[in-house]
Protein backbone atom coordinates (compact mmCIF):
# COMPACT_ATOMS: atom_id res chain seq x y z
CA UNK A 1 0.00 0.00 0.00
CA UNK A 2 1.15 3.70 -0.56
CA UNK A 3 0.91 4.65 3.04
CA UNK A 4 3.72 1.76 3.83
CA UNK A 5 6.26 3.41 1.33
CA UNK A 6 5.93 6.61 2.53
CA UNK A 7 6.48 5.87 6.32
CA UNK A 8 9.26 3.59 4.76
CA UNK A 9 10.60 6.66 2.80
CA UNK A 10 10.25 9.14 5.98
CA UNK A 11 12.17 6.42 8.33
CA UNK A 12 14.65 5.07 5.72
CA UNK A 13 15.15 7.22 2.92
CA UNK A 14 18.25 6.00 1.83
CA UNK A 15 17.19 2.64 2.12
CA UNK A 16 14.16 3.16 -0.42
CA UNK A 17 15.49 2.76 -3.94
CA UNK A 18 13.41 3.24 -7.12
CA UNK A 19 14.19 2.43 -10.57
CA UNK A 20 12.61 4.03 -13.35
CA UNK A 21 12.79 3.77 -17.30
CA UNK A 22 13.95 6.63 -19.84
CA UNK A 23 9.41 7.27 -19.31
CA UNK A 24 9.88 7.56 -15.91
CA UNK A 25 7.90 4.71 -15.18
CA UNK A 26 9.05 3.19 -11.90
CA UNK A 27 10.74 -0.13 -12.82
CA UNK A 28 11.28 -1.72 -9.55
CA UNK A 29 12.63 -0.80 -5.76
CA UNK A 30 14.14 -2.63 -3.08
CA UNK A 31 13.39 -1.63 0.56
CA UNK A 32 15.75 -2.39 4.09
CA UNK A 33 15.81 -1.71 7.42
CA UNK A 34 17.62 -1.44 10.33
CA UNK A 35 17.24 -4.40 12.69
CA UNK A 36 17.52 -4.17 16.74
CA UNK A 37 21.02 -5.26 16.42
CA UNK A 38 24.17 -3.13 15.84
CA UNK A 39 25.53 -3.36 12.52
CA UNK A 40 22.62 -5.27 11.47
CA UNK A 41 19.53 -4.98 8.68
CA UNK A 42 16.83 -6.49 6.87
CA UNK A 43 16.11 -6.31 3.28
CA UNK A 44 12.40 -5.82 3.54
CA UNK A 45 10.82 -5.92 0.07
CA UNK A 46 11.87 -5.85 -3.45
CA UNK A 47 10.48 -6.39 -6.29
CA UNK A 48 10.76 -5.50 -10.55
CA UNK A 49 8.10 -4.73 -12.98
CA UNK A 50 6.80 -8.01 -15.54
CA UNK A 51 8.54 -5.44 -18.55
CA UNK A 52 12.03 -5.09 -16.54
CA UNK A 53 12.60 -8.66 -15.37
CA UNK A 54 15.60 -10.32 -16.91
CA UNK A 55 17.29 -7.04 -17.77
CA UNK A 56 19.32 -6.47 -14.60
CA UNK A 57 17.48 -3.83 -12.94
CA UNK A 58 16.90 -6.09 -9.57
CA UNK A 59 20.68 -7.04 -9.44
CA UNK A 60 21.63 -3.09 -9.78
CA UNK A 61 18.99 -2.32 -6.94
CA UNK A 62 19.79 -4.63 -4.76
CA UNK A 63 23.57 -3.82 -4.94
CA UNK A 64 23.16 -0.62 -4.88
CA UNK A 65 21.00 -1.39 -0.95
CA UNK A 66 24.01 -3.74 0.06
CA UNK A 67 26.87 -0.69 -0.43
CA UNK A 68 25.06 1.71 1.30
CA UNK A 69 24.29 -0.21 3.46
CA UNK A 70 27.83 -1.16 3.78
CA UNK A 71 29.02 2.37 3.86
CA UNK A 72 26.90 2.93 7.56
CA UNK A 73 28.70 -0.41 8.64
CA UNK A 74 26.09 -2.92 8.13
CA UNK A 75 27.50 -6.55 7.96
CA UNK A 76 25.12 -8.60 8.36
CA UNK A 77 21.32 -8.56 6.27
CA UNK A 78 18.96 -10.72 6.75
CA UNK A 79 15.92 -11.60 4.47
CA UNK A 80 12.44 -11.48 5.61
CA UNK A 81 10.01 -13.26 3.41
CA UNK A 82 6.68 -14.55 3.55
CA UNK A 83 5.80 -17.36 5.71
CA UNK A 84 3.90 -19.12 2.87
Amino acid sequence: PGFFFRQAHDLWPRWLLVARDEAGAVTGYVLGAPAAEAGCACLLSAATAPEARGRGVGARLLHRLLEGMASEDIRDVRLTVHPD
